[in-house]
């Protein structure tokens, strides 16, 4: 009698597409991170927890509280509408699940719990909610802003832009998302700027993804899903 055996017979075929993409958009407030998100799909939907969708037309909930943002991912879970679900600001987000914790443990701030639970408590329920959300078959794309920090080399320090998401979520979320996009105002050669995507690391700003995509991209709907749908689709043969 064969022994039965946990090891895979055959390799996984390739899982990552434009549906359920989950990708950190980060970039200066009203570089047009809102508005690319938004022409995604015609049924995306923004849980809004900040002001800023005066000039959009988009399905939109706002969320004014943690609680608030449970109980819209509970409704999402026995819903089929919405393939796309974008929060805007996840830092805002963040901010909303640590109040919601200080407010369980009874205190003012996150650093007031002894022995760092605070800290641990917020992200673990962050990661729970987040997950759970992400977890509902939909792409979820969160927003950020961007600003520059000083990082400090051998031989000086450089400046780097990057999220300003809290560090803590942001280290949860850089190891969860498919796609980390920074939406700049780049310099033309023949003169003037240009709203594009970064796609691709590099030493002055944080961006990446799990496969490679051109860059820079418009920053434009059409094109960030074109290039997102060419590069996951599985080729002839299996191949990539």
């Amino acid at each position: 009698m064969a022994t039965a055996t946990l090891l895979p017979t055959k390799k996984t075929p390739p899982s990552l597409d434009f549906a359920q993409a989950k990708v950190l958009l980060y970039g200066a407030p009203k570089v047009g991170k809102t508005t690319l998100a938004a022409g995604l799909a015609d049924d995306v939907l923004i849980l809004a927890c900040e002001p800023g969708l005066g000039g959009l037309s988009a399905y939109s909930v706002e969320i004014d509280s943690w609680d608030t943002f449970r109980k819209v991912g509970a409704e999402l879970s026995k819903s089929d509408k919405h393939s796309i679900v974008v929060i805007d600001t996840v830092d805002e987000l963040y901010r909303m699940c640590a109040d919601a914790v200080c407010q369980q443990l009874g205190i003012a701030h996150l650093a007031d719990a002894e022995w760092g639970k605070g800290w641990q408590m917020a992200r673990d329920e962050f990661r729970l909610r987040v997950g759970k959300l992400s977890g509902l078959g939909r792409g979820v794309w969160f927003i950020s802003h961007s600003m520059e920090t000083e990082i400090r080399t051998r031989v000086g320090t450089r400046t780097k832009t990057v999220p300003t998401l809290d560090k803590r979520a942001f280290g949860f979320i850089e190891g969860f998302v498919d796609f980390i996009f920074l939406a700049e105002a780049m310099a033309q050669p023949e003169g003037g700027e240009a709203r594009v995507i970064r796609t691709e690391p590099a030493e002055e700003f944080v961006a990446g993804g799990r496969v490679a995509l051109p860059d820079p991209l418009p920053l434009e709907a059409a094109a960030v899903r074109k290039a997102i749908e060419g590069a996951t689709k599985p080729q002839k043969g299996g191949a990539r």
